[in-house]
């Protein structure tokens, strides 16, 4: 029995306490976490395809389909739920002047069924029979322990280097998920069924203390909005989703540095793990913002960092990004 092997790896960088202080540019500790989990698979979904072929003697896509479904009851697959039509046509089956093919998915529970259904359909001619994916009915939850592991595997590193160096570590950050699927703007798009994303988001003394000002409203605003995840558009979480132009204010920040981010959507959920290293962070979408407004807000001096944070979308978007 082959099994599947859930394998996380994550890089975590960790600021000792001593450097926020005394360095300008503050040393970290960078170490990697790794966790795995073998687990046997409950679902197996396999590729059947049935064709009839303008010969003496040929059996209608129609005939095999009604010996294949007798044959899968025989077996006890419960065929409304199991079995469905592969492809996106209403019709089971197009016809040319001398083929007419149907397509099938089939759902498993073991791979002693597959066995059974495999051999089951070989008798009936049905040959042209493929297993697509195997995967575990309990799989996000698999991933996430892998994950969670992963996570402690690579904290533990961290504070044993950080004990040999006779350091304490800061930064500390609890990690918060949203029970709720996320799925993103271009899920609908997607041809097959997608396994939705989980959102998080970061939680610790630095970033409670950030404000948010939103120059549009003129009111403050928090780093997470919570409320957000109730809605059709849960990423706004991540700093209340697209706004022109928005400034955080990190008061415990390791520096009094200023940082400027152009950035849109995809940057939102990355703009608030700067904020232990930036006093004040400018937040510009020029998707809304003009190019030339900028200047009625900000001024340059040399003396902040700039960083463009953009999907490659709108960068090859000469029209959003005016």
């Amino acid at each position: 029995m082959k099994k599947l092997i859930l394998i996380a790896a994550v890089a975590l960088m960790a600021l000792p306490a001593a450097a926020q202080v005394q360095e300008a540019f503050p040393s970290y500790i960078q170490v990697n976490g790794r966790a795995e989990k073998e687990i046997t698979p409950d679902e197996f979904y396999l590729s059947i395809v049935i064709n009839e072929r303008d010969s003496k003697g040929k059996i209608s896509v129609e005939s095999q389909q009604r010996d294949m479904i007798a044959a899968l009851k025989r077996l006890g697959v419960n065929v409304e739920k199991q079995l469905k039509v592969a492809n996106l046509s209403s019709e089971f089956f197009k016809k040319n002047t001398s083929v007419a093919t149907a397509k099938y998915q089939l759902q498993l529970g073991s791979a002693a069924e597959v066995s059974k259904v495999w051999q089951a359909l070989d008798n009936l001619g049905i040959s042209n029979v493929s297993i697509l994916k195997v995967s575990h009915s309990k799989i996000d939850q698999y991933k996430e322990q892998v994950r969670v592991e992963a996570m402690q595997n690579a904290k533990q590193s961290a504070q044993t280097l950080a004990q040999a160096m006779d350091v304490p570590l800061a930064g500390d950050f609890q990690e918060n998920a949203i029970d709720v699927p996320f799925y993103g703007a271009y899920a609908e798009k997607a041809g097959e069924p997608l396994v939705a994303d989980t959102l998080r988001y970061l939680t610790g003394e630095v970033l409670d203390a950030c404000t948010v000002y939103d120059y549009e409203t003129d009111a403050q605003e928090p780093l997470y909005d919570l409320s957000a995840v109730e809605t059709d558009t849960p990423y706004d979480l991540y700093l209340q989703g697209s706004r022109s132009l928005l400034r955080i204010d990190s008061p415990l920040s390791a520096s009094d540095k200023t940082l400027v981010v152009f950035r849109d959507s995809f940057g939102s959920s990355l703009i608030p793990l700067l904020a232990e290293s930036y006093r004040t962070i400018y937040a510009v979408d020029i998707r809304y913002l003009s190019s030339q407004m900028v200047g009625r807000f900000l001024s340059f001096d040399g003396s902040e960092d700039v960083l463009f944070l953009y999907s490659t979308m709108v960068l090859q978007n000469s029209r959003t990004m005016k």
